[in-house]
């Protein structure tokens, strides 16, 4: 039987791409990036560079994670999809 992997790279990549697309959003409001932005933002952007970098190493394990999802694990892909949507709506 092989090795059972999970979903965890993943999740977390998902997580990353959540953060940055709600940073973004909120950076681009204005409809321009400037030092306010660095300002507003960078803060909280440098608490979330541990989830970021989380989301990025591993990344090569992804594919393997992919090829035998259970319905429960398709289903916590589809809520962290959602997650991103949300974070990303209005922009």
């Amino acid at each position: 039987m092989g090795e059972v992997l999970g979903i965890s790279e993943s999740l977390e990549a998902l997580k990353a791409v959540e953060i940055l697309v709600g940073d973004a959003k909120e950076i681009l409001a204005d409809g321009k990036v400037d030092v306010k932005d660095l300002v507003s933002t960078g803060p909280k952007l440098v608490g979330q560079v541990g989830t970021i970098v989380a989301g990025i190493q591993g990344a090569e394990k992804i594919p393997a994670e992919l090829k035998d999802l259970s319905q429960e694990e398709i289903s916590a892909l589809a809520q962290a999809a959602l997650n991103i949507l949300n974070a990303g709506k209005g922009a």
